[in-house]
């Protein structure tokens, strides 16, 4: 045992300052969920310059006046019912049979599949034309690099 490391120290220093933390956290969390429940007072208060004004005493040789006659209400005016406009009668829907209908649901749906055929094919056509522009203005470039290396390459020649 002589070749043993020493015994670590510091356990009981350790646990005060984490106990020390904790007890600081829960300090600081009761503080800060506190000043929120207090009730907020809100005060004003106002300076009067003047003193308040005192109504004047009506004058001593003035007759009362007498009340005025209460009018007679109007008599109630009787509402008019507007008569109900006879409603016309509908026509009768045209009579279409289930082949009919199918039929003009299966045309319908061979126009819709053919509009999406012409649109996917037009779009499929916009982009070959865009990857024709593309290789075209790539080629453009690339020919434009090479003139520049020729150019380059025969200038410092001389």
């Amino acid at each position: 045992m002589e070749f043993a490391p020493p015994p670590t120290g510091g356990w009981g220093r350790s646990m005060s300052f984490a106990l020390f933390m904790h007890l600081l956290l829960l300090a600081a969390i009761t503080w800060g969920v506190q000043w929120k429940t207090q009730p907020n007072t809100l005060s004003a208060s106002a300076e009067l310059w003047s003193a308040v004004p005192v109504e004047a005493a009506p004058a001593a040789n003035e007759p009362e006046p007498t009340p005025p006659q209460p009018t007679p209400p109007p008599e109630p005016v009787k509402a008019v019912e507007p008569k109900p406009e006879p409603k016309p009668t509908p026509p009768a829907p045209p009579k279409v049979d289930a082949a009919a209908e199918r039929e003009a649901a299966d045309i319908a749906l061979k126009k819709e599949k053919e509009k999406k055929l012409q649109e996917k094919k037009e779009a499929e056509l916009e982009k070959k034309k865009k990857l024709e522009k593309d290789k075209l203005e790539k080629e453009k470039l690339d020919k434009e690099k090479l003139k520049e290396k020729e150019w380059k390459s025969t200038k410092y020649k001389t």
